[in-house]
């Protein structure tokens, strides 16, 4: 099929750079026991906390958490913008910490056990993290940002020019997916979705570019079945 040819195009990497499933399922449940214990502590703290700190000291600290964690994401992916739900888990995180210390005091002696266990915990998961950092370090990278070739862009550009609209939407759609894997060649990919679907329905296009591109094209540009004989790249001199 033809999406089966555009999803081919270039190298996959999503194989995790050499990690097992095994080791990754082992530090997801770790990292899930621990985040389980800490919150579980924290919602004991919270039972006894005042509202001062259920009602200024929680917020300010998941704000700073938030901040610290958007601080931290521009640093590593400098001109790379991250949806807010980004920071939301280190917020709560952040904003849990006074009541899981209320929590922990409350528990008295038994806090011992519980620190023993989040200390191990914290422990495991970051050797899941250095492992991780490990093995990406050792995946060659690129010197420079994968792009295709020109050959396949000329090819690509064909193939484009022989599907049907409603596909090259759906392409369009999937394209979006493959932005946070291979942004480079996703953007081509994109560029050439656009020029194609601007030929095929060039007043929806209009429409779909002043009503925004992050918006559906399904709802701006016409079908093969809405004109009749859209199938396929338009010929005449005006290619």
């Amino acid at each position: 099929m033809a999406e089966d040819s555009l999803r081919a195009l270039g190298p996959d990497r999503s194989a995790g750079g050499g990690q097992s499933t095994a080791l990754r399922g082992a530090h997801r449940l770790t990292v899930g026991v621990l985040t389980t214990l800490y919150v579980a502590v924290a919602l004991l703290g919270a039972l006894g906390a005042g509202l001062i700190v259920m009602f200024v000291v929680v917020p300010a600290s998941g704000l700073l958490g938030a901040v610290v964690a958007r601080a931290v994401h521009r640093a590593l992916h400098p001109g790379l913008e991250a949806p807010f739900t980004l920071y939301l888990p280190a917020a709560v995180r952040t904003g849990l910490f006074g009541p899981f210390v209320i929590g922990m005091d409350s528990l008295g002696e038994d806090s011992v056990y519980v620190f023993i266990v989040l200390t191990l915990l914290c422990t495991v998961a970051g050797v899941g993290w250095a492992h991780a950092l490990g093995s990406d370090d050792a995946v060659p990278r690129p010197q420079e940002p994968s792009r295709l070739p020109d050959a396949e862009l000329s090819s690509l550009r064909d193939l484009l020019g022989a599907l049907p609209v409603d596909e090259l939407l759906h392409e369009w759609r999937w394209s979006k997916q493959r932005l946070r894997t291979d942004p480079h060649r996703a953007v081509q990919l994109r560029d050439l979705l656009l020029e194609e679907i601007q030929q095929r329905d060039p007043a929806g296009f209009r429409a779909w570019l002043l009503d925004g591109l992050e918006r559906d094209p399904g709802d701006h540009i016409r079908g093969d079945d809405a004109g009749g004989t859209m199938t396929g790249r338009p010929s005449g001199p005006g290619r």
